[in-house]
């Protein structure tokens, strides 16, 4: 009997070690390039247009419950690079669920997810840990004075700034293949966020795929016109112009996955 634990201990730990294997140099051969850089394209290809990369619930909960939708948005982003699907594997404990969920907001490391084939499924099951996580970025952004990044901007401009902006978003979408996030002003106080994960350019503007946590599971779209003198009315009500932020996040995630590959 003490033989047969043994063995079946041996196989099991096989099976473990052979499946991190697979996975690991999956994930690594696409996500870095042949020179060991950052491979933009395939994470907006594969992970930034699949919504199976997005959180499974919608924005909700913060402060006087009006939402956590920079932070929501910020933590998709993190998984979409810095995360690993690998159903294979079992599931995580309560415990390394809370730990998993600290390292992908805070961009610590390349972090495996057992036991799901989605993020989507994953969030579902923790979206109590998940969401006691943005709670609490949000409470400390606030403390920090970050609110003020919802003061910062305009809703209107000259049409001709507002074209070079989008002009610009779209070098940085369909040349740099990156996946954006952008804060997005509105009247008052209020600051929306959503990551733009795809654009193309049509007769009157451009055409904008973005992963939004008001509409979670879903790709939306949005149209942006020339020559208006806001980017358009969020949900066809409130005026905007959106503004890029985090673009320093590349070289994070960058040096994590280099970090994650390189010791295996």
């Amino acid at each position: 009997m003490k033989l047969f634990n043994s063995l079946l201990f041996l196989a099991s730990l096989s099976f473990t070690t052979l499946a991190h294997a697979g996975f690991t140099e999956d994930f690594c051969s696409n996500a870095l390039d042949s020179s060991g850089k950052l491979n933009y394209s395939w994470f907006q290809q594969k992970r930034g247009l699949d919504p199976s990369y997005e959180i499974g619930f919608a924005n909700d909960g913060g402060l006087m419950n009006g939402g956590v939708c920079w932070w929501h948005s910020e933590w998709t982003r993190n998984a979409i690079y810095l995360s690993i699907l690998a159903p294979e594997l079992p599931r995580p404990s309560s415990a390394q669920v809370k730990q998993m969920v600290n390292d992908i907001m805070n961009s610590k490391k390349v972090t495996v997810i057992g036991g799901y084939e989605s993020l989507a499924a994953f969030t579902d099951d923790f979206q109590a840990v998940i969401q006691k996580q943005l709670n609490e970025r949000q409470l400390r952004t606030a403390l920090d004075f970050g609110w003020a990044r919802g003061l910062t901007g305009k809703t209107s401009d000259d049409p001709s700034t507002i074209a070079a902006g989008m002009d610009r978003l779209y070098e940085q979408v369909n040349t740099e293949h990156k996946i954006v996030y952008q804060m997005l002003q509105l009247p008052g106080v209020d600051a929306h966020a959503w990551l733009v994960v795809g654009m193309t350019r049509t007769d009157l503007g451009y055409h904008l795929q973005m992963l939004d946590s008001n509409l979670p599971q879903a790709i939306s779209t949005f149209d942006y016109t020339r020559g208006d003198t806001s980017e358009g009315y969020l949900y066809e009500q409130d005026p905007f112009i959106a503004y890029t932020q985090q673009d320093n996040k590349f070289g994070t995630y960058e040096s994590r996955i280099q970090g994650y590959c390189g010791n295996r």
